[in-house]
């Protein structure tokens, strides 16, 4: 198993990767990497080359700071985030807007799931600005998805996806931007984000808070689908 070497103490927005991290199955504890790839540790290790160390022993110390991050966060913003008013589902939904990191496979597999339903491709409509590439940095990325936000005004449902990927790339999901403009925004929204572990803050001002970018597109096509297929019986009377 390989991990990323994060110094502790560095803000969290500027991380670097300094090296990285061999970590041997005995070592692993028996509840998976999971239990401490978000705590701070301590490692003795061995150097196998410049950039990558493999460890001997692993101590726990603490919290990681994307955990005492989130947290902060929750803490300062508990109004808006435990306060939330549920939106009424739209009855008619003719646009979405997506709101995903471009480029990204999320992208794809939502689309995929509204080819497998039949829906029309152009009901989807992504900001403008989020059509850059390249490496983006926590704050650009959070400036981009509330400038999205803000542009989402001729739409019926708003989607915020994203797939896998390092725990610091979640961060700008949990940020107070972020989810203090969803929360003032009166569309309906509905969120994938990650896995099924991955709890951004986003989601908890969320009207539909999906496990995955898949999950989530599953859920919007089946509120879609009735207003684009047609019955058997109007598709046999149309080929008369």
């Amino acid at each position: 198993m390989f991990f990323k070497v994060i110094d502790a103490n560095t803000d969290i927005t500027s991380r670097n990767l300094s090296a990285t991290l061999r970590i041997p199955k005995e070592l692993v504890a028996k509840d998976g990497p999971e239990s401490f790839v978000r705590k701070m540790v301590k490692v003795s290790c061995d150097t196998i080359h410049p950039y990558c160390l493999s460890a001997k022993n692993i101590t726990i110390l603490d919290n990681s700071m994307y955990d005492k991050t989130i947290l902060k966060w929750e803490m300062e913003h508990k109004k808006e985030l435990q306060n939330h008013k549920q939106r009424t589902l739209p009855i008619n939904i003719d646009k979405i807007r997506l709101i995903v990191p471009l480029p990204s496979q999320a992208e794809k597999d939502f689309r995929a799931i509204f080819d497998k339903f039949d829906i029309p491709q152009d009901i989807i409509t992504i900001p403008n600005c989020l059509t850059g590439k390249g490496s983006i940095n926590y704050e650009s990325r959070v400036k981009q998805i509330t400038t999205a936000i803000d542009e989402l005004e001729n739409c019926d449902v708003i989607c915020l996806i994203r797939g896998g990927g390092d725990l610091e790339d979640f961060l700008y999901f949990s940020s107070p931007e972020v989810f203090c403009k969803l929360h003032d925004s009166d569309k309906y929204i509905v969120t994938g984000i990650g896995h099924a572990d991955d709890q951004p803050l986003c989601q908890l001002v969320a009207d539909y808070a999906a496990t995955t970018p898949t999950d989530a597109a599953y859920y919007v096509a089946n509120m879609i689908k009735p207003i684009f297929t047609d019955s058997l019986e109007q598709r046999i009377y149309k080929q008369k």
